[in-house]
């Protein structure tokens, strides 16, 4: 392997595709590699050639520039000036683990909040749907609004807009007042998530990318269920002359509101996401644009096609296993919950961390140039799960009680435990500039048709034939998944191919400047 200590011939970086013209090493932008395991300079004379000539070997040259060529495998990217990122992730976490928890109290605290207001159950219905509007609707906005301003300020923003909102559902007594307010936190949801996830696959250690990611949606997904417990205990009781619901959420706004004045005004960020993008990309002007691009990647389409699936079975398992278990079984709801949210917060912290451990013990195997070649390796875990998960959830609905909450284990094991690695393949999809704006697309279509349609579409069947026959129809939903998740697995492994035909695949294992040699 030839080593070159000063290499100052201009020359040409090449890396998904696009070429970045340089005078020498110190040119070439700070951030570039860090979310590349190596790339590749060609020389003067080579970056000339024709293309149709034939490629000439590349060889590992050492630059003795550490600080600009290369990032240890286990220490994160400091973008957020003297703040530490894991302090960062921790931030993040927590107003995930928050946010969530507000949601699950939520559900176990409408029969409360209607009694309290005097609300319909159709007007609690439409509390919720603008709720979900406002998420699924401004998400790609505020996605959008990160490639163009501070990403951190519109997360700082988003966790304001949603504390302003909880605290005034805290003390709303109409149903309007309601409505509005429950839209502003959805909004505010919106602005977190949209741009959070990516900035944590940013920031992460290159070889625990797949367990930061896990980490945060196994905060989001136990904090669900701990708030379901949580709020159906305090649901009648009264503090300080509030009812227990009022002062839960005004409580939660209090404990975020620390952490709310450190995101907006205190943490120092890059100016946008193009900023961190490796590769030179040109301004995108509009979100039109953006959109375009995005729902242009086929890869990207089918992807968030086999996770809505997925979501659909979820979304009906969440809420109608309580109601099913008291139907089938005879178990109190109290009872019902309980069981449920226990098994909920195991599953959905041990099984969604260890697809992200399983994730990134596969990547350690490898070292692909580009983030879109380990969709391979993702995917190479999500569709078995998948797989695996069919019988399970299938069957369950049949099984007697023991049965069923051993089979119903299982299947959110094997659901959850796809989560990490399928969210970081919708993202590697596309280049770093446009993440956030792919997260929010992707939380829109899995909401939409996933987890928000598959209540009403299980209701409606299992009104026209049994509780049993309508939740086993609608979990033939994953069936379609499984066939999303295998178009996507073809279309992966050939990309992966197309890069090791056209040399473009390096695979030496550390960070690295290549040069032609002759």
């Amino acid at each position: 392997m030839n080593l070159v200590e000063d290499f100052q011939t201009p020359g040409r970086v090449r890396n998904l595709g696009v070429d970045l013209d340089i005078e020498s090493p110190e040119s070439i932008p700070s951030t570039f590699v860090p979310q590349r395991a190596n790339f590749v300079i060609f020389s003067g004379h080579a970056a000339e050639e024709d293309s149709n000539s034939p490629r000439r070997r590349y060889e590992s040259v050492d630059t003795r520039s550490p600080s600009l060529f290369r990032r240890k495998d286990n220490e994160p990217w400091a973008i957020f000036g003297s703040w530490n990122p894991v302090l960062i992730f921790v931030i993040f976490c927590f107003v995930e683990f928050v946010f969530n928890f507000d949601g699950g109290c939520w559900a176990a605290l409408l029969e409360s909040i209607e009694i309290a207001v005097g609300l319909n159950n159709i007007e609690v219905g439409f509390t919720q749907m603008a709720y979900l509007f406002g998420f699924a609707f401004f998400s790609p906005v505020f996605g959008y609004l990160s490639t163009r301003t501070y990403p951190i300020k519109v997360i700082g923003f988003g966790i304001c807009l949603w504390s302003v909102g909880t605290m005034c559902v805290s003390a709303s007594n109409s149903f309007f007042s309601f409505v509005l307010f429950r839209t502003f936190a959805g909004i505010g949801n919106a602005a977190f998530k949209s741009t959070a996830l990516t900035l944590i696959d940013l920031i992460a250690p290159p070889r625990r990318r797949g367990l930061w990611v896990a980490v945060f949606y196994s905060v989001s997904t136990s904090a669900t269920a701990i708030g379901n417990i949580i709020g159906g205990q305090v649901a009648d009781w009264s503090f300080i002359n509030m009812y227990g619901w009022r002062f839960l959420f005004a409580m939660e706004v209090i404990v975020l509101f620390p952490i709310c004045l450190t995101v907006s005004f205190f943490i120092p960020g890059p100016r946008n996401l193009t900023e961190l993008d490796p590769i030179s990309v040109p301004e995108v002007s509009s979100l039109y644009t953006n959109v375009k691009t995005i729902l242009g990647n086929y890869l990207f389409l089918i992807l968030v096609a086999g996770y809505s699936c997925a979501v659909f079975v979820r979304g009906q398992i969440n809420f109608f296993v309580i109601a099913f278990l008291k139907h089938r079984f005879g178990i109190k709801e109290s009872t019902g919950g309980l069981y449920f949210g226990v098994l909920t917060i195991i599953s959905g912290f041990f099984a969604v961390n260890l697809g992200g451990i399983a994730l990134d013990r596969l990547k350690a195997k490898i070292n692909y140039a580009e983030d879109s070649l380990y969709i391979h390796t993702a995917l190479s875990i999500c569709l078995p799960l998948t797989t695996l998960a069919i019988p399970f959830v299938l069957t369950m609905y049949w099984m007697q009680q023991t049965l069923f909450l051993i089979f119903l284990f299982i299947a959110q094991n094997l659901l959850y435990a796809q989560i990490g690695p399928m969210f970081s393949s919708i993202m590697w999809c596309v280049p770093v500039s446009l993440r956030s704006l792919a997260n929010a697309i992707n939380m829109f279509f899995i909401h939409s048709l996933g987890d928000a349609i598959s209540p009403v579409i299980a209701g409606a069947l299992m009104e026209a034939t049994t509780w049993t026959m309508g939740l086993f129809l609608c979990s033939l939903s994953l069936v379609f998944s499984c066939f999303f998740l295998w178009l996507s697995f073809k279309e992966s492994k050939r990309l992966v191919q197309d890069f090791i035909g056209d040399d473009e695949l390096d695979i030496l294992g550390s960070y690295g400047v290549l040069q032609s040699t002759h």
